[in-house]
């Protein structure tokens, strides 16, 4: 788990076309005004016979118009929370003075939450995965049940600092770190990743 607080800024998420939404949005309100003059004949004819019409009613409520708009503003509304909804971030770490690749699933913890639980409750690490967090300075692995290797950048992603197969209920600290990525144990080893070493963090969705 990581000390400090920090955030990523976000990347561009791909969105529905907007051209969609305004011509999904101009469908509902033509069928709403339709839908509103069918209920009103229906009102209409219930007051000149002073009856309950149940069944002028029941057209109006499974009109197919109605039906359509009650579909398009479902559709409108996903959508919507579609536009809204950005997927977490992933990394593909490569050493670039090395000529080597780290990871190639990397999750990013940049929010508090994310941050402060790491790596716990996993049961293990996956060769090729690891957790970037940020902004990061010390590491602990109290609670974890398996060993990590790590590896703690500056603001350029230079390495500053590695530490290879750190077991559970372990502390490390690097005070001039920016960042650490957590990968799985024997990472550093099999790539030979030193201390000076440029890194690239590429994105990916």
């Amino acid at each position: 788990m990581p000390t400090g607080e920090g955030r990523l800024p976000a990347p561009l998420q791909p969105r529905p076309s907007r051209y969609l939404v305004r011509c999904l949005k101009h469908a509902v309100n033509e069928d709403r005004k339709h839908s509103e003059r069918e209920d009103a004949v229906a009102v209409r004819v219930n007051c000149d016979t002073g009856q309950l019409n149940e069944r002028a009613i029941e057209r109006t409520e499974t009109n197919p118009m109605n039906l359509l708009r009650r579909t398009l503003l479902d559709l409108l509304d996903r959508l919507t929370q579609h536009r809204g909804a950005r997927p977490d971030p992933r990394l593909r770490v490569s050493n670039l003075t090395r000529q080597t690749l780290l990871a190639s699933n990397v999750e990013v913890a940049d929010k508090g939450a994310k941050r402060r639980k790491g790596l716990l409750g996993r049961e293990r690490l996956s060769p090729g995965e690891g957790l970037w967090i940020l902004p990061c300075e010390a590491v602990h692995t109290f609670g974890m049940q398996f060993p990590i290797d790590l590896v703690y950048l500056d603001r350029s992603h230079r390495i500053i600092k590695v530490r290879s197969d750190v077991l559970p209920r372990r502390l490390s600290v690097c005070l001039s770190a920016h960042s650490v990525i957590e990968l799985a144990s024997g990472t550093i080893r099999d790539t030979q990743t030193r201390p000076g070493d440029s890194l690239n963090l590429e994105f990916f969705i």
